[in-house]
């Protein structure tokens, strides 16, 4: 897997990396992040047939209005679009992401909506809550609102043996940013509806929580 956003972002590069791939016979199988904005079948057959076997897409929202606030590049007609061509060649995984401090309940649905339409149509969707991440613009705006909440945390992380490391987390928001989420008005009504949906199991907070489990 090439952990790198801009894995696909040079056209030329990519097309010369799956060139020598194939001709070099390698006989590897590899996966890396897309581009909504970048990717097309022409590419995805060159890709394909140098050994890629899933795509991961950043498309975060299922609202134009929303996409336009993050300033992705393209609207959801565009990304479902390209999921459905991506489907033929890859494994493909979309992620989606609420709790947006600035996302309206129906913008929120939105994204419940066209998760749940790509895990229909043959994704391998992911739906978390956004992460704070330093120094991002959101982060500089928001981080006063940032929160812990116990009750997202998984009950088997309820142990003594976990409780120091969830000590640490609470008293250190700066540092460990990852098992927080940005408050805000409606957060818990999205929240139960999330719940209320069966998808919470795939939410950050429980996700990261439970790779503490390697530190027992």
């Amino acid at each position: 897997e090439f952990v790198d956003n801009t894995f696909v972002w040079d056209r030329k590069w990519l097309t010369e990396f799956c060139d020598k791939v194939k001709k070099e016979n390698l006989n590897i199988k590899w996966g890396c992040t897309g581009k909504i904005e970048l990717m097309d079948e022409s590419i995805m057959e060159k890709m394909t047939e140098s050994g890629c076997e899933f795509v991961l897409y950043g498309i975060e929202t299922g609202s134009n209005s929303m996409l336009r606030k993050i300033k992705k590049g393209f609207k959801k007609e565009q990304g479902q679009d390209i999921l459905r061509k991506s489907l033929p060649y890859f494994t493909v995984m979309p992620s989606y992401i609420w709790g947006w401090p600035f996302e309206s309940f129906s913008e929120f649905t939105e994204t419940i909506e066209q998760y749940e339409e790509s895990v229909k149509i043959g994704c391998w969707s992911i739906l978390l809550i956004l992460c704070p991440l330093p120094m991002s613009t959101i982060y500089k705006e928001y981080k006063h609102t940032l929160k812990f909440d116990g009750s997202l945390v998984t009950d088997k992380l309820k142990s003594p043996e976990t409780k120091k490391m969830l000590d640490m987390i609470k008293a250190h928001p700066d540092i460990i940013q990852g098992f927080y989420y940005y408050d805000h008005e409606g957060f818990q009504e999205k929240y139960q509806y999330v719940i209320e949906k069966g998808h919470m199991k795939l939410n950050t907070p429980s996700a990261f929580l439970n790779g503490l489990e390697i530190f027992n």
